[in-house]
């Protein structure tokens, strides 16, 4: 029990150690690619430099890097076989009675591990080192201001006050949803019945209301009337507003079923979201998943002494992975397929597909 104990022990040190190593690289590469891509974006800029790029990029490695991490665990648990089997030490593990199962336990159990401090921990952190990112990107690529991008159909805001609800909608906004640009409003009373429409050119959000400016008034059976300010009741904050149109990955783990929760109430397309928060839900099991993959390839392949099959099929799988998952969050964020389906399938075929062939392989 004891040998077995610190065989454990030891399969799972080496699995970690490359899969940190093979994530080092990535993150490395992704830092290099970023700060080469940010010098080119500030060549017009005599104030930003080597260091500012660094420092920038340094901020928006997180976000960037949570792609990579479930490449990193297939290709390091693909290594760290490769050079357990490259000494014989797995097959002497297994020819003292151990099962593949109980040698790939402490590697599955350091994945899945690896996956839930990557999504308590370093997503919130990346989230939050984003947004000092995008403050830094306004400061020195000033020309790319702060507006977001908005689709064709511009932003609909649905909410609800003390005199019924209301729903807004605005071609542009700008200061992170703080400002909005071209808006129209239809006010409903508490019974649903519309009572009157607001146009204005420039509407501010303050805490708790909506300041309208130079604005039309008219009613279902009255003429316009212009005010010079109309102020505008609601729950939302800026905040809200302007995660409502950022990419979901950029939102807090911690913080998603509130947005979630608040974005259903106003009125917000919440389907992106609910993709983002059951993807990450599912990451350690996708990781785990993963280890099962790379020993289907690695285990199997090296009996056969095919190093190049071995990294041929990791590498495809790998670009499987990516496409299956970028197919499932978009059909998932477009309310094509359910947004929990769309976010664990990547996850479940992985798991179920590795298990599967791993089976076939190990025990006939």
């Amino acid at each position: 029990m004891t040998s077995r104990r610190i065989l454990s022990r030891y399969i799972a040190g080496q699995t970690f150690f490359a899969i940190m190593s093979t994530y080092a690289t990535f993150l490395v590469m992704i830092l290099f690619i970023d700060i080469v891509e940010l010098l080119r974006r500030g060549q017009t800029n005599e104030s930003f430099g080597g260091i500012e790029a660094f420092i920038l990029a340094l901020f928006r490695l997180p976000v960037l890097s949570g792609k990579v991490l479930p490449f990193a665990v297939l290709f390091g648990s693909m290594f760290a076989f490769l050079k357990l089997n490259r000494r014989q030490e797995l097959v002497i593990a297994r020819s003292s009675g151990l099962s593949v199962w109980q040698f790939l336990s402490p590697p599955i159990i350091i994945a899945v591990l690896i996956g839930i401090f990557a999504v308590t921990v370093l997503n919130p952190l990346g989230a939050n080192l984003n947004k000092t990112s995008e403050r830094l990107e306004v400061k020195y690529f000033k020309s790319e201001n702060s507006k977001l991008s908005l689709a064709k159909a511009g932003l609909w805001l649905k909410q609800r006050d003390n005199q019924g609800s209301s729903i807004i909608h605005a071609e542009t906004a700008e200061l992170g949803g703080v400002l909005l640009k071209n808006i129209t409003v239809w006010k409903f009373n508490l019974d649903g019945a519309f009572y009157e429409r607001i146009e204005a050119p420039i509407a501010e959000l303050h805490d708790g209301f909506w300041s309208l400016t130079q604005a039309w008034i008219t009613g279902p059976d009255s003429k316009p009337v212009r005010r010079n300010t109309v102020r505008l009741d609601t729950f939302l904050t800026a905040e809200q507003v302007s995660d409502s149109l950022s990419d979901p990955k950029e939102i807090s783990f911690w913080q998603l079923p509130r947005f979630i929760k608040t974005a259903r109430n106003a009125g917000l397309p919440a389907d992106r979201f609910q993709v983002q928060y059951h993807t990450l839900l599912s990451r350690p099991i996708l990781l785990g998943a993963m280890v099962i993959v790379a020993a289907v390839f690695s285990m199997q392949v090296f009996r056969l002494g095919k190093i190049g099959r071995m990294v041929l099929g990791g590498v495809g799988s790998g670009f499987l992975l990516y496409f299956l998952t970028d197919l499932a969050e978009a059909l998932g964020g477009a309310g094509r397929v359910q947004p929990i389906i769309a976010a664990w399938s990547p996850a479940s075929i992985a798991l179920m597909i590795g298990v599967t062939v791993l089976l076939y392989n190990e025990d006939g």
